[in-house]
């Protein structure tokens, strides 16, 4: 058990940060946030604010050595930072379950592979993908990204029908991220 009086460990400082810093202030813990804006909302209630990528080496030093367990408000930061942390202090969630969050392929394969409803999807790698007889793609589908750092880049497209989702493949294919179709249900 990690009692009041110990340090907690955050990677992201948005608004579901700024939420956990102040929850946990209250009960009397301290908290360093690890966030690359300097302007996070969670630095506000933070104890501490390391403003660095989620990724630096020595930001992530600090937190093994100085706090007690670590999470994180989001899928956002690397799973790998998440996995050297958890060699040296508890971490949750889990490395693994960050690293299946950011993938939208391997989250569905997840969930459908643990009985979990899922819609129906198509895994689109290359425009060659799409169906246009509508066999395996049902339209309208929403064309996404695979994976979170290309979420952040990139914002979902609609696709009516086949030959608009071939225009926004084509539009993006430097892209080299796999493309999950999510249809909508009718």
């Amino acid at each position: 058990m990690i009692l009041p009086g110990s340090t907690l460990g955050l990677l992201g400082g948005g608004q579901l940060g700024r939420m956990f810093t102040s929850a946990a202030r209250t009960m009397g813990y301290d908290v360093i946030v690890l966030d690359p804006d300097p302007l996070s909302p969670a630095a506000h209630f933070a104890t501490e604010h390391i403003c660095a990528d989620f990724n630096d080496q020595r930001a992530l030093e600090q937190l093994a050595t100085r706090c007690a367990a670590v999470t994180t408000e989001f899928e956002n930061p690397p799973a790998e930072s998440l996995a050297w942390l958890a060699e040296r202090i508890p971490v949750r969630p889990g490395a693994n379950a960050v690293a299946i969050a950011q993938d939208r392929v391997r989250e569905k394969q997840f969930f459908a592979e643990n009985n979990f409803p899922v819609g129906p999807f198509t895994i689109i790698q290359r425009n060659e993908d799409f169906d246009s007889e509508g066999r395996t793609t049902q339209f309208p589908a929403i064309l996404k990204n695979r994976t979170i750092r290309l979420r952040r880049q990139r914002s979902n497209s609609l696709c009516n029908n086949s030959g608009s989702s071939r225009s926004v493949s084509i539009r993006e294919r430097h892209s080299l991220c796999v493309r999950t179709i999510v249809t909508a249900q009718t």
